[in-house]
């Protein structure tokens, strides 16, 4: 990730989304979910706010920081009301524009 955004960095990137993505099911099934063991050095974000935290510890006011908005829910949230909070924590935790699924 750091290689990643410092070559962003480098090339004049200023735009980013953070995005937890998808844990392959082959790490999910093998760590329970832990995505890197503690202490090993692996950076590891469990949720999109941990990358935003990241970024903005790092990188500072380097990048505008975008996260993902889902107006008709998440689809592993436990509740609209849930999702609106998880999504005013990125916000907080300084995304600056929300980006929703495109769809046709």
């Amino acid at each position: 990730v750091r290689a990643a955004l410092d070559a962003a960095r480098a090339a004049g990137i200023v735009n980013v989304l953070a995005l937890r993505g998808d844990v392959p099911a082959a790490v999910e099934a093998a760590t329970d979910g832990v995505r890197a063991a503690p202490g090993s050095g692996a950076l590891t974000f469990p949720h999109a706010v941990d990358l935003v935290r990241f970024i903005r510890a790092h990188y500072g006011d380097a990048f505008c920081v975008g996260v993902a908005g889902y107006p008709e829910g998440h689809v592993d949230g436990e509740s609209y009301e849930a999702d609106l909070a998880h999504l005013a924590e990125k916000v907080a935790a300084g995304g600056e524009y929300i980006l929703t699924q495109h769809f046709f």
